[in-house]
């Protein structure tokens, strides 16, 4: 066991148990995963069903004939914590759960991933113990700060997206003029690379947007054809599960004034919050270096969404650099790096990277350059 523990670098769940009582202001004896995100957190291993359960004692992964086999095949080879007991998932496994939790009274679970019909069952399945809401929170607060293995993963991801910024570029300034060269064919391209030089999959609709659809922050590529003015892309891979995201703005032909000014001017914004990000400050206040200095520019009004979010085994996770987020950062989290300046009926600019926040600063996990690329 301590063998198998030493090669994996796994934490083992009741470390984690550990951690999130410490982190918890609500008293509970054993923790109730349901969701497929937490699930994965704690058992570093991917199921679409199933629960996990944790305590002082013991830990079990509870999954079905589906997973189940392929379970203690990763258990063995070290890709599930060592101290995991797999539980098939039947009508013994809350007898099972209930010899896990003994005589624990209170269990947390997750309240934002319950029906109201999965929690009666829960309810009626675990009747001896007190079930308190809170879990989600708990998870989302752990997940916050991301250990080396999670770094690790995350860089893997930012590396194939940033091969993949290199390829597109070169595919849109060979193909340009072609009547096939739609946001489409583009957004193709990129989910094609990325899965071909290792992601296992897409960390979520890729956008590829061209001229005026630029002006809409999260506007969906179809079949126009890619022309002259700005093409936004948005774009990320997962590995192992873990999620990248960057966004560049290029331009197709000569790009005018109006156009160099807005895009110098959200480079500078998001340069200055780059400067100032480190651990202990709130989102609110990096936020807000970015949002003041797009306004003292003339663009006030033009930056609508939060300057980044949070990302791991979700695209979007918490805290985030919004005006909405008064909590400090801590070390280790990850986060998107993204002001950008829209102007309606005309185009958009967005530029973001993703970084690793540090006692210090930050550490860029994105490599691709920013100048204003015109093809």
């Amino acid at each position: 066991m301590k063998e198998t523990k030493k090669k994996s670098g796994l934490s083992d769940m009741s470390e984690l148990f550990g951690k999130m009582k410490k982190a918890s202001e609500t008293e509970f004896d054993g923790i109730l995963a349901v969701s497929e995100t937490n699930r994965r957190y704690a058992s570093k291993f991917y199921s679409s069903d199933g629960y996990v359960f944790m305590n002082k004692n013991a830990c079990a992964f509870i999954t079905d004939f589906r997973y189940f086999g392929a379970a203690e095949e990763a258990r063995k080879k070290g890709l599930i914590p060592p101290d995991t007991q797999i539980i098939l998932q039947d009508k013994d496994m809350w007898n099972l759960i209930k010899r896990i939790a003994g005589d624990g009274k209170r269990i947390l679970y997750e309240e934002d991933f319950l029906t109201v019909n999965g929690f009666e069952k829960i309810r009626e399945k675990l009747s001896k113990y007190d079930l308190v809401p809170g879990a989600s929170a708990l998870f989302e607060k752990m997940r916050a700060q991301k250990d080396e293995n999670e770094i690790k993963n995350i860089k893997k991801a930012q590396k194939i997206t940033d091969k993949a910024f290199e390829y597109i570029v070169n595919f849109i300034s060979d193909n340009l003029g072609r009547d096939e060269l739609t946001e489409e064919r583009v957004a193709l391209e990129i989910e094609y690379f990325m899965r071909k030089n290792g992601a296992s999959g897409i960390a979520f609709d890729t956008i590829a947007v061209s001229g005026k659809k630029t002006a809409m922050p999260h506007g969906a590529p179809d079949g126009t054809k890619i022309k002259k003015g700005f093409l936004t892309l948005d774009f990320g891979a997962k590995y192992n599960g873990y999620c990248s995201d960057m966004t560049r703005t290029l331009c197709i032909g000569k790009p005018t004034g109006k156009m160099k000014d807005v895009y110098d001017t959200v480079l500078c914004a998001q340069s200055s919050a780059l400067e100032y990000i480190s651990a202990g400050k709130t989102g609110k206040q990096i936020d807000a270096v970015a949002r003041n200095y797009i306004a003292k520019r003339g663009y006030d009004g033009t930056f609508g969404h939060a300057l980044g979010h949070s990302l791991g085994l979700e695209i979007h996770e918490k805290p985030t650099f919004s005006p909405s987020c008064p909590e400090k950062i801590p070390e280790n989290a990850v986060l998107s790096v993204e002001p950008g300046i829209y102007i309606p009926g005309g185009f958009g600019v967005r530029i973001e990277d993703i970084v690793r926040v540090t006692q210090k600063g930050c550490e860029n996990l994105t490599q691709s350059g920013k100048e204003l690329l015109i093809l």
